[in-house]
Protein backbone atom coordinates (compact mmCIF):
# COMPACT_ATOMS: atom_id res chain seq x y z
CA UNK A 1 0.00 0.00 0.00
CA UNK A 2 1.31 3.45 -0.94
CA UNK A 3 0.78 6.19 1.63
CA UNK A 4 -0.94 9.31 0.35
CA UNK A 5 1.02 12.54 0.68
CA UNK A 6 -0.17 14.78 3.52
CA UNK A 7 -2.94 17.22 2.67
CA UNK A 8 -1.94 20.77 1.89
CA UNK A 9 -4.01 23.55 3.45
CA UNK A 10 -3.98 26.84 1.55
CA UNK A 11 -4.28 30.09 3.52
CA UNK A 12 -3.54 32.61 0.73
CA UNK A 13 -6.27 34.67 -0.90
CA UNK A 14 -5.20 33.73 -4.42
CA UNK A 15 -3.34 30.47 -3.78
CA UNK A 16 0.10 32.08 -3.69
CA UNK A 17 1.06 29.53 -1.04
CA UNK A 18 0.04 26.73 -3.40
CA UNK A 19 2.64 28.00 -5.88
CA UNK A 20 5.23 28.28 -3.09
CA UNK A 21 4.41 24.72 -2.06
CA UNK A 22 4.97 23.52 -5.61
CA UNK A 23 8.39 25.16 -5.65
CA UNK A 24 9.50 24.40 -2.05
CA UNK A 25 7.19 21.51 -1.12
CA UNK A 26 9.96 19.12 -0.11
CA UNK A 27 11.87 21.64 2.05
CA UNK A 28 11.08 21.45 5.74
CA UNK A 29 12.93 24.66 6.55
CA UNK A 30 13.86 27.93 4.93
CA UNK A 31 13.68 31.71 5.31
CA UNK A 32 11.10 34.17 3.98
CA UNK A 33 10.45 37.91 4.05
CA UNK A 34 6.76 38.79 3.88
CA UNK A 35 6.20 42.50 3.15
CA UNK A 36 2.60 43.37 3.94
CA UNK A 37 2.14 40.12 5.87
CA UNK A 38 -1.36 41.07 7.11
CA UNK A 39 -3.18 38.59 9.38
CA UNK A 40 -1.05 35.60 10.45
CA UNK A 41 -3.61 33.05 9.20
CA UNK A 42 -6.42 34.58 7.11
CA UNK A 43 -5.25 35.24 3.54
CA UNK A 44 -1.63 34.74 4.60
CA UNK A 45 1.03 33.63 2.10
CA UNK A 46 3.59 32.27 4.60
CA UNK A 47 1.40 30.44 7.18
CA UNK A 48 1.85 27.06 5.46
CA UNK A 49 5.64 27.60 5.34
CA UNK A 50 5.68 28.58 9.03
CA UNK A 51 3.71 25.46 9.95
CA UNK A 52 6.27 23.37 8.07
CA UNK A 53 9.21 24.79 10.06
CA UNK A 54 10.24 27.82 8.01
CA UNK A 55 10.98 31.11 9.77
CA UNK A 56 11.32 34.65 8.54
CA UNK A 57 10.55 38.34 8.79
CA UNK A 58 7.00 39.69 8.60
CA UNK A 59 6.65 43.40 7.87
CA UNK A 60 3.18 44.77 8.59
CA UNK A 61 2.12 48.41 9.12
CA UNK A 62 -1.37 47.59 10.45
CA UNK A 63 -1.09 47.56 14.26
CA UNK A 64 -3.89 44.99 14.76
CA UNK A 65 -2.38 42.56 12.25
CA UNK A 66 1.10 43.18 13.69
CA UNK A 67 -0.09 42.28 17.22
CA UNK A 68 -1.66 39.07 15.88
CA UNK A 69 1.57 38.21 14.06
CA UNK A 70 3.57 38.82 17.22
CA UNK A 71 1.24 36.58 19.24
CA UNK A 72 0.90 33.76 16.69
CA UNK A 73 4.36 33.77 15.07
CA UNK A 74 6.84 33.77 17.96
CA UNK A 75 9.47 32.09 15.79
CA UNK A 76 9.46 34.97 13.30
CA UNK A 77 10.80 38.50 13.52
CA UNK A 78 7.76 40.77 13.21
CA UNK A 79 8.20 44.42 12.29
CA UNK A 80 5.46 47.06 12.57
CA UNK A 81 6.49 49.43 9.79
CA UNK A 82 5.74 50.76 6.33
CA UNK A 83 8.23 49.99 3.56
CA UNK A 84 8.72 52.72 0.97
CA UNK A 85 11.01 53.55 -1.92
CA UNK A 86 11.16 57.18 -0.75
CA UNK A 87 13.02 58.62 2.22
CA UNK A 88 11.06 60.39 4.95
CA UNK A 89 7.61 60.03 6.39
CA UNK A 90 4.67 58.56 4.50
CA UNK A 91 0.96 58.61 5.21
CA UNK A 92 -0.63 55.23 5.85
CA UNK A 93 -4.33 54.85 5.06
CA UNK A 94 -5.78 51.94 7.01
CA UNK A 95 -8.82 50.09 5.77
CA UNK A 96 -9.97 48.53 9.04
CA UNK A 97 -10.22 44.74 9.11
CA UNK A 98 -8.81 44.18 5.62
CA UNK A 99 -5.50 43.74 3.87
CA UNK A 100 -6.39 46.63 1.57
CA UNK A 101 -4.61 49.44 3.46
CA UNK A 102 -2.27 51.61 1.38
CA UNK A 103 0.17 54.51 1.33
CA UNK A 104 -1.26 55.69 -2.00
CA UNK A 105 -3.64 58.62 -1.46
CA UNK A 106 -5.38 57.97 -4.80
CA UNK A 107 -6.05 54.33 -3.90
CA UNK A 108 -7.25 55.31 -0.42
CA UNK A 109 -9.57 58.02 -1.80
Amino acid sequence: MIAAPPSFVSYSANHEDVLLNRVFGTRSSGFYVDVGAAHPVFENDTKALYDRGWRGVNIEPNVSFFRELDAQRPGDRNVNAVISDAAGEVLYYEVIGTGLSTCDADEAG
